[in-house]
């Protein structure tokens, strides 16, 4: 049985967000082989037969979504068709979970300044989907109504709530406007948030919404430069089109940490470009490719594992990320796009994937990396790319010693200011081949029989 970690605190607080009326909290507790409600029912029947869960049902049997409120929640408690499973923990936890009647679907927090308003436009324009009924929207004026956009007479601050039934959600309004928004909260049953819901809201702080949301539009969040805190949810159907994500947190800068939906397969072009406030992400395992640009000019980035699985790495897809130390490529890459590290400053450790597939290091793949003090390169690769390692001021070794054959080096600038005191190692059986090779020559002094 794996543990859930949470040692010092073994309250947890997991809550149904749902509306804003009625509220019911259940308390389990694992004994031994059974489970407790509220200290009184006991559940041992409910227990799975490898005795690792427990199965309860809510009631009433509808309107209900999980919210996790706590980045320390195991992933282990779920809700599906109102039957709520939490994985048997090895000690004594306690799981709250508030219900609440389903009424609310959506909660915005709006703040105006005078020069904000504009003369003949909406000061809030929202869309959701064709099916969708909405019950009633009070705009926090004193104005209650069915519509998707409303002007306001003065500037402030409002608390805008929408009642109904919505299955899709954006904002559309002018881009002068998107800056007014604050917080957003969503509930009901919304299940996507289109293209560019929420694109250019630069002051919305955090961002919640139902973990029944399956779709996510490309650029949803992109611009939001105020947004520290989101909570995504742990299943996407489509993460942006062609489930890639493309453009979803691009120039969030603020944002410091996200979870990566568990079955995304790709991490979308420019999906967190100039997110310079991100230190560490975690990359799932269901994820096969990484777009271009995919982390341009994250300066605070870490940490960050590319899980085994991820075949190709896209154009500058981490190019700018000053901070990172090393990375570990996965041999299952079979595609390195150039640029790929450019400008990763703190680098000082790299591998080369072995992947057979993988025969070239492309076009400035460490350009600029002026902490990278070696580079071993391996069998499988026949070329080096123009500038692949050019202004690596600290490179003092090319290691080669298990290359069997001549690489081909694509121009006289690989290299180009490496450190002072400079090695390329090479098989002994290959030194006077690489010596008077095309481009190698250059280095002749450099190279070494090993």
């Amino acid at each position: 049985m794996k543990k859930l970690g949470l040692l010092v605190m073994p309250l947890l607080a997991i809550s149904f967000l749902v509306g804003c009326n009625h509220k019911s909290t259940y308390h389990f507790k694992f004994i031994g082989d059974h489970c407790t409600l509220n200290g009184k029912t006991t559940y041992e029947e409910n227990i799975g037969v490898d005795k690792t869960e427990i199965k309860y049902t809510i009631t009433p049997d509808e309107g209900y979504q999980l919210d996790y409120l706590d980045d320390s929640i195991p992933r282990s408690v779920t809700l599906e068709d109102n039957v709520l499973t939490i994985a048997k923990m090895d000690q004594d936890y306690i799981v709250n979970v508030n219900a609440i009647d389903n009424d609310i679907a959506t909660i915005m927090l709006v703040s105006f300044e005078p020069e904000t308003s504009i003369a003949n436009q909406y000061d809030v324009v929202f869309r959701c989907g064709e099916n969708d009924s909405i019950k009633e929207v009070d705009w926090g004026d004193g104005i209650k109504d069915t519509l998707q956009m409303h002007n306001y007479a003065s500037a402030g601050e409002y608390l805008i709530t929408i009642r109904g039934e919505l299955t899709s959600f954006r904002l559309a309004l002018p881009t002068k406007l998107n800056k007014c928004f604050n917080a957003v909260k969503i509930y009901s049953k919304i299940t996507s948030l289109f293209n560019s819901a929420f694109c250019d809201c630069h002051n919305l702080i955090s961002l919640h919404f139902p973990k029944c949301v399956n779709s996510i539009g490309n650029g949803a969040f992109q611009n939001c430069s105020s947004l520290t805190y989101i909570d995504m949810p742990y299943h996407l159907d489509s993460f942006g089109e062609h489930n890639s994500g493309e453009m979803m947190f691009c120039g969030c800068s603020k944002l410091q940490s996200i979870i990566i939906p568990g079955d995304a397969t790709t991490i979308g072009s420019k999906c967190f470009w100039g997110c310079a406030s991100l230190t560490s992400i975690s990359i799932p395992n269901s994820v096969t490719s990484i777009c271009d640009g995919a982390f341009v000019d994250c300066f605070s980035l870490t940490s960050i594992s590319i899980p085994n699985g991820v075949t190709s790495i896209g154009v500058c897809a981490f190019e700018g990320c000053f901070s990172l130390p090393s990375i570990i490529i996965p041999d299952s890459v079979t595609s390195i796009s150039s640029d790929t590290f450019r400008n990763c400053a703190s680098l000082t450790s790299i591998n080369i994937p072995t992947n057979p597939s993988l025969i070239s290091i492309p076009d400035d793949f460490c350009n600029g990396c002026i902490s990278l003090p070696s580079i071993a390169i391996t069998n499988n690769i026949k070329r080096i790319g123009p500038t692949a390692f050019k202004d690596c001021f600290n490179l003092s070794v090319v290691d080669l010693s298990i290359v069997d054959h001549l690489i081909e080096l694509d121009g006289d600038s690989v290299f180009a200011g490496h450190a002072d005191v400079f090695q390329i190692r090479v098989r002994e059986s290959l030194k006077s081949e690489y010596m008077t090779a095309s481009n190698w020559s250059k280095y002749a002094d450099y190279i070494v029989g090993v």
